[in-house]
């Protein structure tokens, strides 16, 4: 299953998912065999899914033949999704998070469209329980650097933020791999770029500056870079592994239709090189931190 979690802040928009597939069947393992779950198509438009068969949710998405120089009409989106969530026997599930005409979150479940909600989820029960006890017991510190309402913005969106890496630390079966952030901007919808590192075990001497070593996946050290569109609306982003020189591309809408629901990977590259041969191969220009 997932876990995606939407929430409306005054009139901006804020969408976490994590990328781990399952199925019926079985839970897929490694980096190139996750899937973007929350596909931006438009700068006003985002659809997220939760679904025992990933492939065939982002097939529904690619059916709705929408792109950023194109107009939509968010009921006929909220209306094809429905149609394919009854031919699936309720699933998949869906959140459309449309900015126009107006701000608004619309969720598809259990048979029936819940529309104009403040806040809503898809995915896995008991992920989103344990979501919701990390976000309502997490305790921030004020800020002075802010006004009373944008401080008050900020910690709701930290909160977000850190109960979900929080249930993605805890290992639950059917949520996991990368996070993935989308927040609506005055430009529209984009993905945040991130950096994840976790260094290797080390002892470091009180009172001595000692450099963090990150080592490799032999020694128990890993990180990655989310690389992300420098436009809005475009539903693609990149991972890239350092320790692995390995590039992986998740562009759900450009997938080959024999997979859809999996990375087109770039092998033994820097990730300049990655950044490189996707604006090549996609037209589409992606950055964000680095590690390493």
């Amino acid at each position: 299953m997932t876990l995606v979690v939407t929430k409306q802040i005054n009139e901006e928009i804020r969408i976490l998912s994590d990328a781990k597939i399952t199925n019926r069947d079985r839970v897929r393992h490694g980096p190139l065999t996750g899937a973007l779950k929350a596909v931006i198509l438009h700068p006003d438009l985002c659809v997220c899914y939760a679904a025992n068969k990933a492939g065939w949710a982002q097939v529904a998405i690619k059916r709705l033949n929408i792109n950023p120089a194109k107009t939509f009409d968010p009921e006929a989106v909220i209306s094809s999704l429905l149609k394919e969530h009854y031919a699936g026997g309720d699933d998949p599930d869906f959140i459309v998070a449309s900015l126009s005409p107006k701000v608004t979150l619309n969720r598809i479940s259990k048979g029936q469209v819940e529309r104009d909600v403040s806040n809503c989820w898809i995915g896995h029960d008991e992920a989103f329980g344990a979501y919701q006890e990390h976000f309502h017991t997490l305790n921030l510190p004020n800020s002075s650097d802010v006004g009373e309402s944008e401080q008050e913005k900020y910690k709701v969106i930290s909160k977000m933020l850190n109960a979900f890496q929080a249930v993605l630390r805890e290992g639950h079966p059917s949520v996991g791999d990368f996070m993935v952030s989308i927040a609506s901007t005055g430009e529209g919808f984009k993905y945040m770029e991130a950096a994840i590192a976790f260094p290797v075990p080390q002892v470091i001497p009180s009172g001595i500056r000692t450099t963090i070593r990150f080592g490799d996946a032999a020694e128990g050290g890993y990180g990655y870079s989310l690389l992300t569109p420098r436009e809005p609306g475009i539903g693609a982003v990149g991972i890239y592994f350092p320790n692995g020189r390995l590039g992986a591309l998740f562009y759900p809408l450009k997938s080959d239709h024999s997979k859809p629901d999996e990375a087109v990977p770039y092998y033994n590259v820097s990730c300049d090189e990655f950044i490189a041969l996707v604006q090549r191969d996609y037209g589409v220009e992606i950055d964000g931190p680095r590690i390493g």
